[in-house]
């Protein structure tokens, strides 16, 4: 788990198999494009991508998700 992607973090994501994001700054989109070849058209969908939601990026691919919570975890977690 990554607070903040930094041009450090770069080898990192390029290693991983899997990568789950949510949204991210312009720069952090764009080290993280970088560090996985993608097209900047995916990179820029980043920043855009609501609160609820996640990136994940594998073999290849990328699947966005909303989190929803249940109403149980809204009274638990607010």
């Amino acid at each position: 788990m990554l607070r903040h992607l930094t041009p450090a973090a770069v080898p990192l994501l390029a290693a991983a198999d899997v990568l789950i994001v949510q949204r991210l700054s312009a720069p952090e989109a764009t080290l993280l494009g970088s560090a996985l070849g993608m097209r900047g058209d995916l990179a820029s969908r980043l920043p855009a991508m609501d609160d609820e939601m996640v990136a994940a990026f594998g073999a290849g691919s990328v699947r966005y998700t909303w989190l929803t919570p249940t109403p149980i975890e809204r009274q638990l977690f607010g």
